[in-house]
Order: C-alpha cells, then structure tokens, then sequence
C-alpha cells in the first residue's frame, strides 16, 4: 500500500485510468475515491474533467463532513455517496463508482444480477439496486450505504449505475469489473436462453473459498 499522499494521488490517478481504459466510466462519468490510512479523510477525483485529462495534482483531499481539506479542484459531485459509505462502514479502503454499460442496463431495469457465475461470491449472493435518488444528493448517498457491508461490496444504483467498496483501491476495481463481466454474462445467457441460477449456500460455499485463494 502506498505510504505517502503523492503515493496515493498517483495510485489513484493510475485507478481511473484503468476505469476509463476499460471503458467503465464513460466521458466524465463515474468516480474512485481512497481513504487515506489512520485518518478521517480520503482522496476523490475531481468532478467533469475528462479520465484523459486528469493529474495525480487534480484528486482532491477530503474529510469524513465532506469539506475539501486539500486541493485545487471540486471533488466529484458524488463526494456525498463516498463520505456516507466511509463513515457508515470502517472497513471500507476505496469506493469505485462507475456507469458501465450492461450493469446500468440492469440498474435501469431496477433487476438485481443474479449469482449466475460463482465469482459473484467475492461480492455478495447477488447484485442488488438501490433505490433510485438524484445524483449528488444525501437521499442516493443513504439508500446506497445502507446496501452495503462486509459481506456485500457491489450494488447497483437504479436507472444510474454501480457502486463497489473494498478494502483496498485493488479490491474495489476488482469487483467494478467483475460485476460488469457478470452483467454482460447474463444479458448474453438471457438472450439465447433461462440462465442457471447457483442457490445460495453455493455462493457462501465459494465465498469461504475464496479467503484462501492465491498466493500471499
């Protein structure tokens, strides 16, 4: 992890670039946020500026009120969302927030994603959708942190987008992604067919499963 705040608003950058490069975040859309280790404050990057465009100087400091502590831009008009989500839940490291494609499709049927593929077990028993808020506001920051906990780091937002919290900025791009791939997934296995759907105790199953995993 990162040890200094020009570490961290490199790592940042380096996330949004991966977001946009795999087109999760469309034009300006979407934003990442990382808290800053033993303090009450996190990174963001910056609202409506182009992924391209952004420098590690642009991500903005700020606390757990939601006042910039530090930086030269205004941070993203999310900044509400990733402040209920790290005062409601400690454990929380980094917030990912994108509008990938075949997720919003989902999001904007207000379906959750269902467990048809065991790496959803990483992230909860299925994707649910928040309840439908303006973007910005404290009333979409609330319905989206009271889905989230430990053992459900990805929900979607309805007729808006996805969230995915881990406790690590690696661990909250790891699930943006997989939650687009499971989206896309089913979308195609819905297409052509009745998708089967892994009964619950398989998914927790997997998810013990995962803790030891890879390589330490």
């Amino acid at each position: 992890m990162p040890e200094n705040i020009q570490e961290l608003r490199n790592a940042l950058l380096d996330a949004a670039h991966r977001l946009a490069a795999r087109g999760l975040v469309p034009g300006t859309t979407g934003n990442v946020s990382l808290r800053i280790p033993g303090t009450d404050r996190f990174l963001i990057t910056p609202t409506g500026i182009p992924y391209d465009f952004l420098h590690a100087s642009d991500m903005v400091e700020v606390n757990l009120q939601g006042a910039v502590v530090e930086g030269n831009r205004k941070p993203s008009s999310e900044t509400p969302l990733h402040t209920r989500i790290y005062h409601n839940h400690p454990w929380a490291g980094a917030v990912v927030h994108t509008h990938s494609m075949f997720a919003t499709t989902f999001a904007v049927l207000n379906e959750a994603i269902p467990a048809v593929h065991y790496v959803i077990a990483g992230m909860g028993t299925d994707i649910p959708v928040a309840k439908y808020a303006t973007y910005g506001s404290e009333d979409l920051a609330v319905n989206a942190a009271e889905l989230i906990s430990p053992e459900q780091r990805a929900i979607l937002l309805q007729n808006h987008g996805v969230i995915t919290v881990g406790g690590h900025l690696d661990e909250a791009l790891h699930h943006a992604e997989t939650v687009e791939y499971l989206a896309e997934l089913y979308y195609r296995a819905r297409s052509i067919g009745s998708p089967n759907i892994l009964p619950e105790e398989e998914i927790r199953r997997v998810a013990e499963k995962f803790k030891t995993y890879g390589q330490r």
